[in-house]
């Protein structure tokens, strides 16, 4: 257990396990803050302009995902040299400018079977896609591509989640200010459910009223 200092001197806890694979370390981190929800104010900003951040737009509301993400870069030693820096780079390592990332959430479903609010907690919160993608952009610069794709379920809306996670409203930023970012949905077609009982077109060519007996009153009459 390791404890990294965050921005204006706050602490947070943070969990890294390391461990060998052949000749390659890799690392896993967790970071643990007091937040308990996700941001609601799309293009989640950050609500603070830490020295590598390029864009200026804050965010009104706090964003404790973006210092999350941030902070998870910054325990992983990712361009430690740099940290507090403007030239803080963290993903310079694994990707390069002019590159095409393609970044892949979690997208299922828009609806949860049992809880209205459950999209929250089942599909990847647009606040994570946005601040990872402020440090691709960081690493691949104004040449360079994200593409946000994945494939949900069949029965899933494509557009509805982008809606509800604010994809549209990262993709207008991103694109406002000249870089390339594109949303793509992986599947090759979406099942729409309609709770609709349409009329048969045309009319019938007569119609008549044919009585049924009463089984309960009436005889039945079988050959013998």
């Amino acid at each position: 257990m390791r404890a990294a200092k965050g921005a204006r001197g706050r602490s947070r806890t943070c969990f890294v396990e390391r461990f060998m694979s052949g000749m390659q370390e890799n690392s896993v981190v967790a970071w643990r803050g007091k937040a308990t929800g996700y941001p609601r104010l799309a293009p989640f900003s950050p609500s603070e302009v830490y020295p590598e951040y390029i864009y200026g737009e804050t965010s009104a509301e706090a964003n404790p995902v973006y210092e999350a993400i941030r902070g998870c870069f910054h325990t992983a030693r990712l361009d430690a040299a740099n940290f507090g820096l403007t030239e803080w780079n963290p993903l310079a390592e694994l990707i390069h400018p002019g590159e095409s990332v393609l970044l892949k959430p979690n997208m299922v479903h828009q609806r949860h079977p049992r809880d209205p609010e459950g999209w929250r907690y089942v599909i990847t919160h647009g606040s994570v896609i946005r601040a990872v993608a402020d440090y691709v952009w960081k690493a691949v610069g104004t040449k360079g591509k994200i593409i946000l794709a994945d494939a949900p379920q069949t029965d899933a809306s494509f557009s509805e989640m982008t809606r509800l996670l604010g994809l549209d409203a990262i993709r207008d930023f991103y694109l406002e200010r000249g870089l390339s970012f594109e949303l793509i949905d992986l599947r090759q077609e979406e099942w729409i459910r309609t709770d609709q009982s349409p009329s048969i077109s045309g009319r019938p060519v007569n119609s008549w009223i044919i009585p049924v007996p009463d089984t309960t009153t009436e005889r039945i009459m079988t050959p013998a």
